[in-house]
């Protein structure tokens, strides 16, 4: 029977999502590509294949990370890694003006 298990968790500094089933497993031969957008399994009408690469993106954004198990015709797990404190926020860019010549006065 087709099981999901969710836990969660608090390390000193992160939080961590774990997502678990007891599917196929992800074959080692595609594992390297899951988190590249517009990769699917799936047949060209049914998948667009950037679920793991959005979903990867966000929690980097965030500064946390997403790591894979997976068991080949076993089981997978997601653990999603985020950070307790926010990250430190960029610094705002400067516009860049140039300067119309004709506009000196």
């Amino acid at each position: 029977m087709p099981t999901v298990w969710i836990k969660t968790g608090q390390r000193r500094e992160t939080a961590e999502i774990s997502v678990r089933d007891n599917g196929g497993g992800i074959p080692e031969e595609i594992l390297d590509k899951i988190f590249n957008p517009f990769f699917t399994t799936k047949a060209t009408d049914k998948g667009t294949g950037l679920g793991l690469a959005l979903s990867n993106d966000i929690i980097r954004e965030h500064g946390g990370e997403i790591k894979v198990k997976t068991e080949p015709g076993e089981a997978t797990e997601f653990i999603v890694v985020l950070p307790l404190t926010a990250p430190p926020a960029a610094p705002a860019e400067e516009p860049t003006w140039t300067e119309d010549p004709a506009d000196s006065t």
